[in-house]
């Protein structure tokens, strides 16, 4: 889990770089560096080899702060500490290094500290801690004029304790062993949205609480011309999760319908052991295999109770409730493969490699399901004990006093196996040449069977089983060519074709309607032109076209005379054309300018609009995305750079009824983001270096009614110190 951090302005680039593409990146590469490049005479001044990198920085904000939160990846008020840092120092011939940083405001800190010895080893240990901001607001329809929560801003914390010790003595086996705590631990939006009216727009919340052990122990020896390895690995996994979601609200009325809250522990236990060795015979022919075993033993357990806003009674059957789910999993897992590099005349490489693996897997749970089961002091074990007991409160419901006892179990069975070929010639004047052919094939089967122990009066038990075979099936070929054929001047085509055919067998008597048959097909292709029209003018030209083909075959649920296939259906045609463009112009020797644009087109056809016109339609994602960056040296210890990078698509589509009512909530995307930011770079000696820098950020969104639209003014300003 480590975060890259940039060194100079780091507050300041952080704030601006999301939504500014290669533009952007490239400008505040240059403020990154921090130091503009020394003349012959400064070159000879030595510059220590420790640093710390100190800025402070804020951002003022107006419109919807979560939504700046979450784009921007930052708090949105004061930030400040240190942004980067290394210091090392040689004592009694251990090499003592110490790296991190510490942003108060955006809650980001790391430290590693290490110690090496030469022909002896290493010794490292490490802590970083991060955060990541959400927005917890729901959909938006227009009708409904929306739904947005009272909290929207919810962020999750991100950190790592570590430790790692390596041996590293002449003549002895690299061994090398890592301990890691990782955790997760905060809110954040879910996807799962609840019930508003006719529409699923109303937030929900998960709420984040899991920790991670991980062990691992890596050895590696040569002994004549093979390099062997074996490794071992056990990881513990606890997460506390749960997810809260509102069930029947309105807008206007948060505390109406029901509080659905799923919790959901899941402890599992994961052991690896896995081995390589790679041999080499003669500089024409190398071979490797590996092999890796693993274990995985997982719990889970958990309950979705229904609350009813307005009376507090908890309710077992309302909103899919269950209860006091209970049980886990086992799987086996084994894989192999095995490669050949073989170079047979010159310019000539041929690659060749297997791969097999191997699941089994099995699982079994419990809980309580009950309808109309309720307790009236809100106390969850009492609602699920008096249901038990037979004890329901009158309701007038059809299905008053009956509980569900549900138990599951399951078993899966996988095998497969890959071939791969690849081909590279480099024979022809001027051209690369290469062809890749994969191939997979698997198979398995998988088997449920559900009980059910319904408490009513008379008692009755259900039982279903259902079994599916499995048969995929995937090609994939890949050809492609580099092409120099003048200096500064080169061309890269590539195109590939790719299948995937599944075939599904099953007892339809115990099932409804099934897929029989899905298949894919993607047809790819993009080529690259790059050019260096003048020594300081460079353009690099791409196009990229992908078309897939998914088609579907169903089952008849209720089959008349042994006619239970039904016909192939498209079930989409996706279909993406990429056009990019970049020019890198340096028309002084002072100056650079440097411009990217991308324009996409991609539909994704169904026939599903044919069918419910008044509730799917068929999705765009359309979008254009253009960078400028341009750099200026106002002197050897001077620069200024100033970038602007724009984003908009208009894809937002909402289905409508006849009598003009929304049928359903919108797809797509409809936003338009403006980004500028101008930056001043001084060198005030060869040791210290002061940066200082504003941004602008407007973002204008169409999915939720401009709800979460914003405009941020950034600025920061830091100073770089050698010691």
């Amino acid at each position: 889990m480590k975060r890259k951090h940039f060194k100079g302005i780091t507050g300041f680039v952080t704030t601006i770089r999301i939504g500014c593409a290669a533009g952007i990146g490239m400008m505040t590469s240059q403020i990154q560096a921090g130091t503009p490049a020394p003349t012959p005479a400064e070159a000879e001044v030595e510059v220590s080899a420790n640093w710390v990198d100190f800025t402070v920085g804020g951002a003022s904000t107006s419109g919807d702060q979560a939504a700046y939160q979450r784009r921007v990846g930052q708090d949105g008020d004061f930030y400040g500490g240190i942004s980067d840092m290394h210091w090392e120092q040689e004592s009694n011939d251990i090499t003592w290094t110490l790296d991190g940083h510490a942003m108060f405001g955006n809650e980001d800190y790391e430290a590693i500290l290490g110690a090496q010895k030469e022909g002896l080893g290493y010794i490292k240990a490490g802590y970083n801690q991060f955060r990541t901001w959400y927005d917890g607001s729901g959909g938006y329809v227009p009708v409904t004029d929306g739904w947005f929560s009272n909290d929207d801003e919810l962020s999750v914390d991100r950190g790592e304790v570590w430790f790692e010790a390596g041996l590293r003595m002449e003549d002895l086996p690299e061994i090398t062993f890592n301990y890691s705590h990782r955790w997760r631990d905060g809110e954040k939006d879910s996807t799962s949205w609840g019930q508003s009216g006719s529409y699923k727009i109303a937030p929900s919340l998960n709420v984040i609480d899991e920790e991670t052990d991980t062990f691992t122990l890596d050895i590696t020896h040569t002994l004549g011309n093979t390099d062997l390895g074996l490794g071992l690995r056990y990881m513990s996994v606890n997460n506390e999760d749960s997810r809260i979601m509102g069930s029947g609200v309105s807008p206007t009325n948060s505390g109406a319908g029901n509080t659905v809250e799923d919790t959901a522990v899941y402890d599992s236990n994961l052991f690896n052991a896995h081995m390589f060795s790679e041999s080499r015979f003669g500089e024409r022919v190398l071979a490797s295999f590996g092999y890796s075993y693993t274990n995985l033993d997982t719990d889970v357990s958990g309950d979705r109770p229904s609350r009813d806003n307005t009376t507090n009674i908890l309710e077992t059957g309302a909103d899919h409730a269950s209860w006091g789910m209970t049980g886990g999993s086992q799987a086996q897992i084994h894989v192999l493969n095995a490669n050949l590099w073989w170079n047979p005349v010159d310019d000539l490489v041929i690659v060749p490699s297997l791969r097999a693996e191997f699941w089994d897997q099995s699982a079994e749970t419990w809980h309580l399901a009950g309808v109309r089961s309720r307790n009236v002091s809100g106390d969850a074990d009492q609602a699920v004990e008096d249901a038990l007991n037979g004890i329901f409160p009158a309701d007038g419901s059809p299905n008053e006093g009956r509980l569900e006892e549900v138990h599951d179990s399951s078993g899966n069975q996988w095998e497969e196996f890959t071939e791969a070929l690849e081909v590279r010639y480099s024979g022809l004047e001027n051209v690369l040449a290469y062809a890749n052919a994969e191939w997979t094939q698997s198979e398995g089967d998988y088997s449920r069977e559900t009980t059910g122990d319904f408490h009513t009066v008379p008692e009755t038990v259900e039982v279903s089983h259902r079994r599916t075979d499995s048969d995929l099936d995937i090609q994939k070929y890949t050809i492609g060519a580099n092409w120099y054929p003048l200096r500064g001047l080169s061309f890269s085509a590539q195109a590939y074709y790719k299948s995937y055919e599944q075939d599904l067998d099953f007892d339809i008597e115990d099932d409804d309607a099934q897929i029989s048959n899905h298949n894919n097909e993607t047809n790819d292709i993009n080529l690259r032109m790059t050019w260096r029209a003048l020594p300081n003018l460079t353009f690099v030209t791409r196009y990229d076209y992908q078309q897939t083909d998914i088609k579907t075959r169903g089952v008849n649920a209720n089959p008349v005379e042994g006619e239970t296939t039904l016909k192939i259906v498209e079930s989409a045609d996706i279909e993406s054309n990429i056009i990019s463009q970049s020019v890198t112009w340096m028309p002084l020797e002072q100056m650079y300018v440097q411009g990217v644009f991308s324009y996409v087109m991609s539909e994704t056809d169904t026939p599903s609009d044919k069918y419910a016109p008044q509730r799917i339609e068929d999705s765009d994602n359309d979008y254009v995305m253009a960078n400028l960056t341009v750099g200026y040296a106002l002197d050897r210890k001077t620069e200024i750079t100033a970038g602007y990078s724009f984003y908009y698509s208009e894809n937002y589509d909402i289905p409508y009824a006849t009598n003009g009512t929304p049928g359903s909530v919108g797809f797509g995307t409809d936003l338009e983001e403006h980004v500028f930011s101008v930056s001043l770079t001084r060198q005030i000696n060869p040791n210290m270096v002061w940066n200082m820098g504003y941004g602008y950020y407007n973002s204008n969104d169409g999915n939720f009614g401009g709800n979460n639209s914003f405009d941020a003014h950034m600025v920061s300003t830091g100073l770089q110190v050698r010691f």
